[in-house]
């Protein structure tokens, strides 16, 4: 489920990337009373779900993206997530300065913060493992962002000596 793009924005961007798949569900709501229906209905083998923060809970009181909906969201993802055993991608705003928008609320609830960044002077993109409750954080992965989708990096030492690193991307 998607509450910042529409299903059309997706669709052009998975078949840009050649990702459309027939077992794929997409949903433009901000109700998570509807999320988690659509999640314990299909029980899909992965959701995700964007963003944290437009996601809006009836049973309590508060704005999108404060702190009781922010945790109340990402509680009942949990749950269900824990109930049907399957793993759940809850998406979050950053900051410019890179730390996740609003309340700290949501780093404390979920196992795993990966950070995925970049700049616009380059293609590449990294992803960090911020906190991680089953494994090290001291990995980085490097990806090249490019018209078919996001492709990993296998020698990201090797491009950044040869040259052809960020550095060189505009020149």
């Amino acid at each position: 489920p998607s509450g910042e793009e529409s299903q059309a924005q997706v669709r052009l961007r998975a078949t840009r990337i050649n990702a459309v798949e027939p077992n794929l569900l997409l949903a433009a709501t901000t109700d998570l009373a509807t999320v988690l229906g659509l999640i314990e209905q299909n029980k899909p083998a992965l959701a995700i779900v964007d963003s944290a923060q437009t996601i809006v809970s009836q049973e309590v009181d508060g704005i999108s993206g404060g702190s009781t909906q922010v945790r109340e969201v990402a509680s009942a993802l949990i749950d269900t997530a824990k109930t049907l055993d399957i793993p759940v991608f809850l998406v979050g705003h950053v900051t410019k300065d890179g730390s996740i928008a609003g309340p700290r609320t949501l780093e404390h609830l979920v196992d795993v913060v990966c950070q995925f960044a970049g700049d616009s002077e380059t293609a590449l993109r990294m992803l960090r493992a911020a906190k991680n409750r089953f494994g090290p954080t001291d990995e980085v992965g490097c990806f090249d962002m490019s018209g078919e989708g996001i492709e990993e990096v296998t020698d990201p030492a090797g491009l950044f000596l040869s040259g052809d690193g960020p550095e060189s991307a505009n020149g």
